[in-house]
């Protein structure tokens, strides 16, 4: 199956609205199963977003980030996952087994977002501390 510049479009907006929704409002509150359903409708296959977020939200139960640890980033997973079985025409297995590596490898840019935060919190206090409200309200 051939994917079109709309379907990578459609995808990447809701991979953006996924990810600024779980820093903000979270109106979908991480919820694997509507990001891959809608996935699949977008590439037409909606029954297969249905199973293959299913499976990984079952995965995701009873899994917490507690203290500022991190877990898989299980709704990408499932987009991912969803994408990859779709465009292959492959079993769900194969979807499952790529959508769980990539979200895991998402763990690893978490990390690394969590470090940054720490350098962006830090220059907010100074600016804080000085009187500066602008420009800590910029960083």
């Amino acid at each position: 199956m051939q994917i079109a510049v709309w379907q990578i479009v459609l995808i990447t907006v809701i991979a953006f609205f996924y990810r600024v929704d779980r820093l903000g409002t979270q109106v979908c509150n991480y919820n694997a199963v509507l990001y891959s359903w809608i996935v699949g409708l977008i590439l037409g296959d909606g029954m297969t977003g249905l199973i293959i977020g299913a499976s990984v939200q079952l995965m995701s139960l009873g899994v917490a980030a507690l203290v500022g640890s991190s877990v898989p980033d299980y709704p990408l997973a499932g987009m991912v996952g969803t994408a990859v079985c779709v465009m292959t025409g492959q079993d769900e297995g194969v979807g499952l087994a790529v959508g769980i590596a990539v979200g895991t490898l998402a763990v690893q840019l978490d990390v690394i977002a969590k470090t940054l935060n720490v350098f962006m919190a830090h220059k907010q206090l100074a600016y804080g501390q000085a009187g500066e409200y602008e420009k800590m309200k910029r960083v």
